[in-house]
């Protein structure tokens, strides 16, 4: 981030500008094309993005045998993180304020979030809307990363993988890239403080612990 810009007050103009509402609703009122279909199992039809399905289970647990409702994922979610250096030398991560409806209510939805996060429905466009930001940049950099595939919360996702990539890209190049207003550069430092603070959403942890440990 910009020496003169404080990250803090950066994220908070970003939740104030925030205009999205949550209200919890019954999987019944949840608007078409999302439903119970023939299967027995609830999603959208045309299938796309996750089902909710039924999985019976048994382990030597706490209890023998149980059944739960789990979410399944239509495809693997892309992750990429991508950094730089400044003119000076310092590494530097492009970071977004990533709204999504599950965030922390009393932070207006918006956590500190990866370059990229998006799952393979929405990069296909399947939601009939536009890509994801900074999609661009996977189709000029894509053959120089290396992706790594990350198991996710066996506890509520069935055979859940999102598949990670660290970025890096020249300084002269960063000059191309158009930040619209919820993107910003971060410092690692910034990032070691909104991570206390509990500003920062798991897909960028997730990603931060593989550029650490590559």
């Amino acid at each position: 981030m910009s020496k003169w810009q404080n990250w803090q007050k950066w994220l908070a103009d970003q939740r104030e500008k925030s205009e999205m509402t949550v209200e919890e609703i019954s999987l019944s009122k949840v608007d078409d094309p999302w439903g119970i279909q023939l299967d027995g199992n609830y999603r959208r039809e045309p299938e796309g993005f996750f089902n909710i399905v039924g999985a019976k289970i048994r382990a030597n647990r706490e209890v023998p045998a149980w059944s739960q409702p789990m979410l399944k994922e239509l495809g693997k979610g892309v992750v990429v993180l991508v950094k730089s250096m400044d003119k000076h030398g310092e590494t530097m991560f492009l970071l977004i304020a990533k709204q999504e409806p599950g965030n922390p209510a009393n932070k207006n939805h918006i956590l500190l979030g990866p370059t990229i996060q998006a799952s393979e429905s929405n990069m296909a466009q399947v939601h009939g809307g536009k890509r994801p930001p900074f999609a661009e940049l996977l189709d000029k950099y894509s053959n120089s990363i290396t992706w790594i595939e990350l198991p996710q919360d066996g506890g509520r996702f069935l055979d859940k993988v999102n598949k990670y990539a660290i970025m890096e890209i020249a300084t002269k190049d960063t000059k191309e890239i158009v930040l619209p207003s919820n993107a910003s550069w971060f410092y690692p430092t910034e990032i070691n403080e909104a991570l206390v603070n509990g500003d920062v959403n798991e897909h960028l942890s997730q990603a931060l612990a593989l550029e650490i440990m590559l």
